[in-house]
């Protein structure tokens, strides 16, 4: 921080990053949920799977750590929260597909009934292996914390490269 900035009052500093936080969580909520939501919401009725409540949480675990880390930008800490970001999604991915192997049953209808015999539902059941996919998305995540971590490193090694000037008053 140079010392123009340091003069100015911190209410000055803070409303730009305070915007441009809120700009980057509206952008994000819309790409991570009302885009997904959208066009999601005819496979909802026609698959009654159950993972809009996921979207919610995958949505605003990535708008928080995105107003975070923007409020944060240009300190480590913002670093530090990009790591714990791919973390969160990998935690997500990990719990919403089951560990990779997902098991979905879905009511059909009623089956044919017999004179004497109880009506039967019919469903369809469908086991997918996604462990493929999970391993391709935690690696991909597993990149993000790594970049995180060396973009920490590297702020911490640009501070420490910076000549610190001690001097005292009086002394010429």
């Amino acid at each position: 921080m140079d010392e123009a900035e340091k003069r100015r009052p911190l209410w000055r500093r803070l409303v730009p990053r305070v915007l441009r936080a809120a700009v980057f969580g509206a952008l994000e909520f819309f790409i991570m949920f009302y885009i997904p939501m959208m066009l999601l919401q005819p496979l909802m009725r026609v698959f009654p799977v159950g993972y809009s409540s996921l979207i919610y949480v995958f949505a605003a675990v990535e708008v928080s750590f995105t107003v975070a880390g923007q409020l944060l930008s240009g300190t480590i800490f913002q670093h530090g929260l990009n790591v714990a970001k791919m973390l969160a999604r990998v935690f997500i991915f990990v719990h919403a597909l089951n560990g990779g192997l997902l098991d979905l049953t879905m009511p059909i209808g009623m089956g044919p009934t017999q004179e004497l015999g109880p009506t039967q539902e019919l469903v369809i059941r469908l086991a997918v292996d996604l462990r493929v996919y999970l391993a391709m998305l935690i690696s991909i995540d597993m990149v993000g914390m790594a970049q995180g971590i060396l973009k920490a490193v590297n702020f911490m090694a640009e501070g420490a490269e910076k000549p610190v000037s001690v001097g005292h008053k009086g002394s010429t």
